[in-house]
């Protein structure tokens, strides 16, 4: 009885490791390939966390410069409007007392800006005083204006001056090719 054990013992132990080896490799060599993804998910998570402190370091920045680019969007609009440059352009005409007899407008396209150009030109009649009035005016206004050249001829039967104005405006380039007017 004892030799029974025995082999039923070396039996059961040879069964054992026979059935213990094909299971305990298959989880064995799983070990490597969980090392390996182990490492690149570490690396995912290392690589997220330097973009995230990029992403607040770039939030900071803009914070920072929050009213510097409200300054700009208020100076520069986003969209062509030349309904509102002519109507800032009556309202600096009406305070200075000047006559206008003729305003245009033309868009320049810039492929290489981050911006378009509206070219402004502008006759009429005034003083002296009304005409530099204007162009204080135009210095002052929002959206940004610059005058790139002034003609003044004196008219001498009334004494006034006819003058002719080009001024450039800007907005921003959008992908809408065209515009809005």
């Amino acid at each position: 009885m004892g030799n029974k054990k025995q082999l039923i013992t070396t039996l059961l132990v040879a069964g054992g490791l026979f059935l213990f080896w094909p299971l305990t490799y298959a989880e064995y060599s799983k070990i490597g390939s969980l090392r390996a993804a182990i490492k690149e998910r570490e690396q995912i998570i290392n690589e997220r966390t330097e973009i995230q402190q990029h992403i607040l370091q770039l939030k900071a920045q803009y914070d920072q410069q929050a009213s510097e680019i409200n300054n700009f969007a208020a100076i520069i609009p986003t969209r062509k409007s030349n309904a509102e440059i002519l109507s800032a352009l009556e309202a600096m005409i009406n305070q200075s007392g000047n006559a206008v007899s003729g305003v245009s407008f033309s868009t320049g396209n810039s492929k290489d800006r981050q911006y378009q150009t509206i070219t402004i030109s502008l006759r009429g009649k005034g003083s002296y005083f009304g005409i530099k009035a204007l162009l204080d005016s135009l210095e002052r206004s929002i959206p940004l204006v610059d005058v790139e050249s002034i003609q003044l001829a004196l008219e001498q039967q009334t004494n006034q001056l006819d003058f002719a104005i080009q001024a450039t405006s800007y907005f921003i380039q959008t992908n809408d090719a065209t515009g809005t007017e």
